[in-house]
């Protein structure tokens, strides 16, 4: 069993992303434009990612888990790339943000040429030609 969990960093437009480098971030990305929702957000359980980190944690990869807005998604992945060393990058994709991990993976691939991962319940919806 893990015996700890990374911490979880909830940012609202990209708050708190300094320090340390890393070789991972992996992100859940929400489109919150219901001003009710802003007071319920975060939305997503990211148990499912913080998991992940901790198990990368034990073997020797340093990640961090962020839950952020798609309004700031491109700025927080441009300073975190750029500034902190992030060697990979990794989205959490479910029902109401396909569209938004589509177009950020594609952003991370052309712009960084990281490698991304996509996880999550609609990871599997995606269609054959974002794997590409």
């Amino acid at each position: 069993m893990v015996g700890f969990l990374p911490t979880i960093l909830f940012l609202m437009a990209g708050e708190g992303l300094s320090g340390m480098a890393y070789d991972a971030l992996l992100l859940n990305v929400e489109a919150v434009t219901d001003p009710f929702l802003q007071n319920q957000y975060p939305q997503a359980d990211l148990i499912g990612l913080d998991i992940l980190a901790a198990c990368a944690n034990t073997c020797g990869y340093s990640v961090r888990v962020c839950d952020i807005q798609e309004q700031d998604a491109v700025d927080i992945l441009h300073k975190q790339i750029t500034g902190q060393g992030v060697k990979l990058v990794g989205f959490y994709c479910h029902f109401r943000n396909v569209r938004q991990v589509i177009a950020l993976s594609r952003l991370v691939k052309q712009t960084f040429g990281l490698p991304v991962l996509v996880g999550g319940p609609q990871a599997v919806a995606l269609a054959d030609d974002f794997l590409k």
